[in-house]
């Protein structure tokens, strides 16, 4: 029991750490003086965590109905039932924000090769979290995408600037080391496998049966 406790709090901390590396590595463009008008700060933090929530929510969600209804649908099927949702939702904002820019100039103005390189690996995306989510958890989606931010700051930090930040490098620190903590916590369930008494008994036992219907 005290065992199972430690491990419970072990993970929990693994999940702080990754929580709070995440912000530390995206926070530089929030502490930036030369950035836009920051007096709507508190509104935007509410806001934000209300989107962590819903998305949190969404995520169990997803993995639920996955999960629940293997025979039923498979996972493409799933993702094209929630295609179908985001269409709708991307209409409605095209024709609120956007109708007459496309309604003008059309609705793939100004693609370039670059944006659909982007629509196509966004699309990509979706396919890989559906499967993480399908075949491992909504957690370890979480840490992948904590990773994601990492490599990719790291990337902008190589290509765009040329020196890396202290909070940067404290919450990249924090990612890594959840990472550790949580895999050395979590255990993945192995299938029990039938012992070589077992076997051979079993084998014998098939072996008999032929044996005794010829008899007969």
């Amino acid at each position: 029991m005290a065992v199972c406790f430690v491990s419970f709090v072990l993970i929990c901390s693994a999940l702080v750490l990754l929580t709070v590396g995440s912000i530390l590595v995206q926070s530089k463009e929030c502490l930036d003086p030369n950035a836009p008008n920051t007096s709507a700060a508190a509104l935007g933090s509410f806001i934000m965590i209300i989107y962590a929530m819903l998305s949190g929510f969404a995520g169990i969600y997803f993995e639920k109905v996955l999960k629940s209804s293997q025979g039923s649908y498979t996972i493409w099927e799933r993702n094209v039932q929630l295609g179908i949702f985001s269409i709708i939702f991307a209409i409605c904002s095209i024709f609120i924000f956007d109708y007459k820019t496309v309604t003008e100039k059309g609705f793939f103005h100004d693609y370039t090769f670059v944006t659909y390189m982007i629509v196509f690996i966004s699309a990509a995306g979706g396919l890989l979290v559906a499967l993480v989510v399908k075949y491992a958890d909504n957690i370890i989606k979480g840490f992948a995408t904590a990773i994601a931010i990492v490599l990719t700051s790291t990337l902008s930090f190589m290509l765009v600037e040329n020196e890396f930040s202290l909070l940067f490098a404290v919450g990249a620190a924090n990612v890594i080391l959840s990472i550790f903590i949580y895999s050395d916590n979590t255990e993945i369930p192995k299938k029990k496998e039938l012992s070589p008494v077992g076997s051979e008994a079993e084998l014998e036992a098939q072996t008999l049966i032929p044996d005794a219907n010829k008899e007969k």
